[in-house]
């Protein structure tokens, strides 16, 4: 289908299209015209990402000047593939419908050398840091600088990586890629043929590609962001996709700590270069010479110095590299004094103090430590050194040079005591540097972009979220959903349906809260859980998730149920399956539960909230047709890292902790629930189980296409287990008749007739079965 927009012909490729969809792509319009940056909330299986492509490719290929680059940025290598599978199904349309003869566009993926590598003896080694500092032996190349080799320079001595320095003498860096699409696997293939490494080749493509797809930390991280986002022109356009945790993601990779085994291995790491350095000045001395004139060059190159400025800016100790690794040998026996000195107590500092401090300690200033990264980065790679053996010195000079680099700003640095726990695990002592502001590392990408775009099925309420990342955005929807049948079904269990045990004048209230959950005097909540869950299993057919507020919990529920025998009443309806903290584990957990769910079997998965099920696998189809949230999932109170974020968040931003608890916990709960709707087609009830979920101010927290699903309405709410066990096998039986899909034509699915109708100049813009008096509060349109 092709969408004519006014100025703009949009390419579709499919024959059919969401109102979703064309609503989405009219709001993303609205950002690409005015210029400024957008944040959209679209339902869960409304196809967000082939919508975006779709106009940004579009607005690219007709309008090449005014937009840079598109950049879609991913959370994860699978969701990265399944975007640019999505974007070679868009490119094949365009060439068809145009009689081109070849593709318009170049769209690549940057993964790590782990994902992309094709050198038999590297890519076999289990660990991706083993990949990484075998590859840099190989090539010459600095993994932990993130930079592109030299091409005229090659590792001396051991074996060399053919991919790599074929590659090379072909000049592959000039031009590495034809036009096309490259998904990771034909990138692959393509590498292989050519006999030229995929992982240099989709780095050295960025320069020229017009669609580029990588993971978060390429934008966002300055660790690993620095070596591609200059190859990115100010008027590109930046999407971050299942952006709903886009805050956590931005403090997270400004953020370190730094344990006593850290310290100790980064004391042995700086005597280790200290004696590689001593060899060098005896073998190469010419070599530590011309480094030092390097890193004046750096930093002349990066803007923060020029001419003789850049001499004076790097201080006189640091320059000599003796000098400097003896500097990295007095910090080191700093954190160790730190962490041998015997305490009981959580401290706190600001950056400032946690600075003078420092100073006072081993007189080192701050302006030494914020050159600290770039200078052991040129050394280690001018002695040839692989970057992996010395990780844990690396991660103490990153968190210094960020605590130098961020000295006024939203940063908390906390020191945690060593502590001895009753499970006979051990709490090593740790110096963390905590990032209270997201807007920090957002604030670069906003400020240099064009047009930057978060979407998520998950980011209500939208205007905490703008506050938190720190920008103004010029368009900000949350869409609802249009349905000729229910798909979604949502419902609040608040009671238990087992009220034989309890007092005749109180009911069996389900609820997780803490205070609930460790009185001994409420083993009813355990027990009423059970007794629901044995219920839906039985009403359920084929797949059903649920999820916990946290592997703890979790723990001790599966515990009480094995005691009580709800755990082997579980298991005569279905097979049960567990999330792990293992990745491998529960690969191979949710593989059965697919097969189980296959063979007609059915299956219960157990799962937590904030865990890899919630934030990343689908179940789709048969493989979820109910989900159960067993408690309100917020974050951990006595998580010290976290305390400083919401302290300054209330203080700095006037949000106060309770809200931002509340808010979290609420998107959390939306991933969960949105696990079990991949498209329209699909269908999945979705169970709240807790009475605080009846709390209004919590509950319009949802998104909007789950609040309209049925949770504005009275009789969805505050439901005993059986009533809410008999709705959902009703509404099941209802939902698994043949559908006629020639009633959604017009209403939910629209044909190009009926986008022509919404298109038209005077129309208001509506889809057909979504008129602007019915629409969310939280969508500026509708006011």
């Amino acid at each position: 289908m092709i969408i004519p927009f006014p100025g703009l012909k949009v390419y579709f490729p499919y024959e059919t299209i969401y109102p979703e969809q064309l609503r989405f792509m009219q709001e993303t319009m609205k950002v690409l015209q005015r210029g400024g940056h957008g944040l959209i909330e679209m339902p869960c299986g409304t196809g967000k990402t082939i919508s975006i492509l779709s106009i940004l490719v579009s607005w690219k290929i007709q309008h090449g000047a005014e937009v840079g680059k598109v950049v879609y940025a991913t959370r994860t290598t699978g969701e990265l593939d399944k975007v640019l599978a999505e974007l070679e199904k868009l490119v094949r349309y365009i060439v068809t419908v145009e009689g081109l003869e070849e593709a318009p566009v170049l769209g690549v993926g940057l993964a790590a050398r782990k994902t992309l590598c094709v050198n038999g003896e590297v890519s076999k080694l289990p660990s991706a840091g083993e990949v990484d500092a075998a590859c840099y032996a190989r090539t010459g190349s600095m993994n932990d600088a993130g930079v592109l080799p030299d091409i005229e320079d090659a590792a001396e001595g051991g074996p060399r990586c053919g991919y790599f320095d074929t590659a090379l003498s072909e000049d592959a860096p000039s031009k590495p890629l034809p036009k096309g699409v490259f998904t990771l696997d034909s990138l692959m293939e393509y590498g292989k043929a050519k006999k030229h490494c995929p992982y240099w080749l989709s780095r050295w493509a960025l320069e020229t590609a017009d669609v580029a797809v990588l993971s978060y930390p390429y934008i966002i991280d300055a660790k690993v962001a620095e070596s591609v986002t200059d190859m990115f022109p100010p008027n590109s356009a930046v999407i971050f996709d299942e952006a709903h945790n886009m805050d956590n993601n931005c403090m997270e990779s400004l953020s370190f700590s730094f344990t006593k085994s850290n310290a100790r291995k980064a004391k042995e790491q700086a005597k280790a270069l200290a004696k590689v350095i001593k060899k060098a000045r005896q073998e190469k001395p010419a070599a530590l010479d011309a480094e030092y004139a390097s890193t004046v060059t750096n930093a002349a190159a990066s803007g923060r110095a020029t001419g003789d400025a850049s001499f004076e800016l790097i201080p006189g100790n640091m320059r000599k590299a003796e000098h400097f690794v003896g500097m990295l040998k007095r910090l080191t026996e700093y954190f160790h004094e730190r962490f041998s000195q015997r305490s009981t107590r959580i401290e706190a500092y600001t950056p400032a103090e946690a600075l003078r401090n420092i100073r006072e300690q081993v007189m080192v200033t701050a302006k030494q430590l914020g050159f600290s990264q770039d200078r052991l980065r040129m050394l280690l790679r001018t002695l040839n050194e692989i970057g992996e053996h010395y990780r844990e010195l690396q991660l103490m000079v990153h968190l210094l040079t960020t605590l130098a680099t961020y000295e006024n700003e939203g940063f908390k640095v906390v020191l945690e005591p060593e502590e001895a726990t009753t499970s006979n695990t051990h709490w090593d002592s740790a110096f963390s540097l905590v990032c209270c502001d997201a807007s920090i590392a957002m604030r670069n990408v906003f400020n240099k972009y064009r047009n930057v775009i978060l979407t998520s099925g998950t980011l209500s309420p939208l205007d905490m979220y703008a506050e938190i990342l720190g920008f103004s955005p010029t368009v900000s929807v949350s869409l609802g959903m249009t349905m000729v049948r229910q798909c979604a079904f949502p419902l609040i269990v608040a009671r238990g349906a087992d009220q034989q045990s309890l007092d005749a004048s109180s009911e069996a209230i389900l609820s997780t809260s803490f205070k609930t959950r460790i009185s001994a005097q409420n083993p009813e909540v355990v027990r009423n859980y059970g007794s629901f869950l044995i219920e839906l299993c039985q009403a359920v057919p084929d797949g059903i998730v649920c999820f916990f507020t946290s592997y703890r919990y979790m723990e001790e529920v599966v515990v009480a149920w094995e005691a009580s025998g709800v755990l082997s009443d579980l298991t005569k309806e279905k097979l049960v399956f567990v999330e792990t903290k293992s990745i491998s584990e529960t690969e191979v957990a949710l593989a059965n539960y697919r097969k189980a769910c296959d063979i007609g079997r059915g299956a219960l998965f157990m799962s937590i909230a904030r865990g890899k099920v919630a934030e990343g696998i689908d179940f789709d189809g048969h493989y979820g047709r109910a989900v159960v949230v067993f408690g309100v999932p917020y974050l951990p109170p006595d998580d010290q890292a976290l305390n400083a974020r919401l302290g300054w968040l209330e203080e700095h931003k006037q949000i106060p902790t309770d809200k931002y608890r509340a808010f979290d916990a609420m998107r959390q709960t939306s991933q969960c629930l949105g696990r079990v709707l991949r498209n329209k087609k699909d269908y999945g009830a979705m169970i709240l189980a807790d009475r605080r979920y009846l709390h209004n101010e919590r509950r319009e927290m949802l998104p909007t296409w789950i609040l309209e699903a049925g949770l504005d309405r009275p009789a969805h709410l505050n439901l005993a287990a059986d009533v809410a066990t008999n709705m959902t096998s009703k509404w099941l039986t209802t939902m698994a008749q043949p559908v006629d899909l020639s009633e959604e034509l017009g209403r939910s699915l629209l044909g190009p007739r009926d986008v022509l109708t919404i298109l038209a100049p005077g129309h208001d813009g509506d889809g057909p079965n979504e008129p602007a008096a019915k629409r969310s509060k939280r969508d500026p349109a509708a006011r």
